[in-house]
């Protein structure tokens, strides 16, 4: 474990500290370029015995948008889905009123790339996906694995140059979101030490006034794992823990988690929804 002192040191002798793919760097890339407010931001974290480990970010936009940024591993060139890779990615957007999912990548120089179901040939769009009767729709899945969680880096900096006229409302507005940025857990079923993955399902509940959605083994059946996963237990039943998340007094989604056995071949994979899994 890096000491305070260790940390402070590092700060003062370097200008940048950490990967450009951190989760505490990329959903701030936007501030750091234009100076545009990052807004409020929810930052998803596992309780594991060692401590409590973020694995994504949530926010909401002022266009009625949600983003979500995925933990990535260090150094990551792309990101794998159950269709394909999108390279150079950076996170989700679930956009109102359509519902509809697409995911942003920037390339080196910055520019901005949006990718959705039709960029891999796939007619039916990725969108929300309801469960009739729970109140639930399928955002996405996520597989990741333990050892991406538990090595990220924690420590972080960015020198970033301001103009003078924008400085102090900047500086302003850093502060302001660093005191509104809330850490929420998310548990995890027990599990042993040899657990390789958590596998993980993102719900939009339809109804935030609801005391507890109904979540069952079958909305949680994963879509495609054999093909991300050696040795995945077809057919067995394992735990399921749900937490309930609220963005805000609008917005909530229902994660649900797991660890079952098996090794994932891939350190993240996204999952995304689409029509024909609807039911």
């Amino acid at each position: 474990m890096t000491e305070p002192n260790d940390v402070e040191s590092l700060f003062r002798e370097r200008d940048d500290i950490g990967d450009g793919t951190s989760l505490w760097l990329r959903p701030l890339r936007l501030f750091f370029s234009l100076g545009k407010p990052p807004g409020e931001f929810t930052v998803l974290a596992f309780r594991l015995p060692t401590g409590s480990f973020p694995f994504a970010v949530l926010t909401r936009t002022k266009r009625a948008r949600i983003v979500f940024w995925p933990i990535l591993p260090k150094n990551a060139t792309h990101a794998i889905h159950d269709s394909g890779t999108i390279p150079n990615f950076d996170h989700i957007t679930l956009e109102f009123p359509s519902e509809r999912i697409h995911a942003t990548a920037f390339t080196p120089k910055g520019k901005r790339r949006h990718f959705d179901a039709t960029c891999i040939r796939d007619q039916r769009a990725w969108r929300l996906c309801e469960y009739r009767g729970s109140g639930l729709a399928r955002f996405l899945t996520m597989i990741v694995k333990l050892r991406v969680v538990r090595e990220q880096e924690v420590i972080v900096q960015r020198r970033v140059a301001m103009p003078n006229t924008d400085a102090d409302r900047r500086t302003k507005a850093f502060i302001e979101f660093a005191n509104k940025m809330r850490v929420i857990h998310v548990n995890l079923p027990p599990h042993d030490s040899s657990c390789d993955y958590v596998y993980c399902t993102m719900f939009y509940d339809r109804d935030p006034t609801a005391l507890q959605p109904v979540l069952t083994q079958e909305m949680f059946q994963p879509i495609d794992a054999d093909s991300h996963i050696d040795d995945w237990p077809d057919g067995n039943t394992f735990g399921i823990q749900p937490t309930l998340i609220s963005v805000d007094s609008e917005t909530r989604f229902l994660v649900a988690t797991s660890c079952p056995p098996g090794i994932a071949k891939s350190d993240v994979v996204i999952g995304f929804p689409s029509p024909m899994f609807t039911k």
